[in-house]
């Protein structure tokens, strides 16, 4: 079956939405006016909070959206050549909790009606291949030869304490996809190394082993092409909040002070804010407010 090999595809983005931090617990992040008031006396004593952020910004994504024109590329993965493609994502200690993945994908017309697309997750190697077994996977059936985000869930959620690897290919005899890439400037500052593909077919020059996309045949410039795909992960953030006076009252003013910690905070792969400021973006703070009483969502703290 002859491949097309990254052809050019726009996407209309009408608007773009991040839905990066879910908080639980007392502490919630919120973007709206600040309207609200204290308006009687509220003991607030000192007190140490933990909370499960749950982060679903798609680095590869948002990267295109951001920094180059919404137009992506696709790359027909099929059953038959053995296709596959890996996006490496960072991770550290005390480690990230992986639930599933993201693909953004399309039924390919040169397969049969639909695809089962896999999501797996790999450890890596120095040189960001994936290694070993599969950590854990799951798969999605696709029909549509419409590009989309498809949403794939993992039965057993996993820790990883190091940097690991989304990897996607196709199960199912005769199945075809379409994956979406994006398509960055060439030889910039931000040019990464992280995807790499696979193939038995010979004209890509892979023979079944995992290469750089650079390194694929007929290429002639470093272009930084990343799959659009993201895992959906789950990790901890702890917070100490320091207020002073212990006892406000209306019209009286409040200082709190929050120490907060994790090693994600710092992760552009995870934080939005680390994103823009990585990518010299403009980065916007957000505005946080505190429930003192866990329950009365009327009388916040700003």
């Amino acid at each position: 079956m002859k491949k097309q090999l990254l052809h050019t595809v726009a996407l209309l983005l009408c608007s773009v939405s991040v839905a990066f931090s879910q908080y639980e617990d007392n502490l919630r992040m919120v973007t709206g006016p600040l309207n609200k008031t204290v308006n009687h006396a509220i003991d607030l004593n000192n007190s140490s909070r933990s909370m499960t952020c749950q982060d679903t910004l798609s680095y590869p994504f948002y990267k295109e959206v951001l920094l180059g024109t919404p137009t992506y590329y696709t790359l027909e993965t099929s059953r038959v050549n053995n296709d596959a493609v890996s996006q490496m994502f960072y991770a550290t200690t005390p480690g990230v909790q992986v639930k599933g993945a993201e693909v953004y994908v399309a039924n390919s017309a040169n397969g049969v009606a639909t695809a089962v697309v896999r999501a797996q997750v790999f450890s890596v190697n120095a040189s960001n291949n994936p290694i070993g077994v599969a950590l854990a996977s799951g798969t999605v059936t696709v029909s549509s030869t419409t590009g989309g985000f498809y949403y794939i869930n993992f039965p057993t959620p996993i820790t990883v304490t190091s940097n690991y690897a989304i990897v996607v290919d196709v199960t199912n005899t005769g199945g075809v996809f379409n994956m979406y890439f994006n398509d960055i400037a060439v030889g910039q500052s931000y040019d990464e190394d992280l995807s790499r593909f696979r193939s038995s077919l010979a004209a890509f020059g892979s023979n079944g082993n995992w290469i750089p996309f650079t390194s694929v045949t007929g290429y002639t410039q470093t272009l930084d092409f990343e799959p659009l795909v993201g895992p959906i992960v789950s990790y901890n953030i702890a917070t100490t909040g320091t207020v002073t006076p212990t006892t406000a009252c209306l019209g009286q003013p409040v200082i709190m002070n929050n120490t907060t910690s994790s090693p994600y905070l710092s992760n552009r792969m995870y934080n939005m804010n680390v994103f823009e400021t990585y990518f010299n973006l403009s980065a916007n703070d957000s505005t946080y407010v505190w429930a003192p009483d866990g329950t009365d969502l009327t009388n916040l703290i700003w």
